[in-house]
């Protein structure tokens, strides 16, 4: 018999997202990100603070913070038809602003062209 387990969220990445993720050289870096989207995974719309919040600014766009926020990367994610998407991966708001920035208008980017959704 399988046990039954609780429902869990339906996670998918942006292709374009993959590949950022690939790009990242760190091991460690790789791991926390996997283990913060893990956590979405788990938690769905409830997870909160410190491993996500929302976008400075934007109204549908979420940031995982891997480490708690301690790591300087932030896969960014939004709700579209009852899916969480990663939608890019960029550096932290603070240590690289104009790093985040760009990738936040990656995300909305993709979003709008993949999904058909304004972010």
């Amino acid at each position: 018999m399988i046990p039954k387990q609780g429902p869990k969220t339906v996670v998918v990445y942006h292709h374009a997202a993959v590949e950022e993720f690939q790009a990242i050289k760190e091991k460690q870096a790789r791991k926390k990100v996997l283990t913060i989207v893990s956590i979405l995974t788990q938690t769905g719309a409830s997870i909160t603070e410190p491993h996500a919040k929302k976008v400075q600014g934007e109204s549908k766009l979420y940031e995982l913070r891997p480490g708690g926020g301690k790591t300087l990367l932030r896969p960014l994610y939004a709700q579209i038809d009852g899916y969480f998407v990663i939608l890019a991966i960029g550096p932290e708001a603070v240590a690289d602003p104009s790093g985040f920035k760009a990738a936040v208008d990656r995300a909305k980017r993709r979003a709008k062209a993949a999904y058909g959704v304004d972010l």
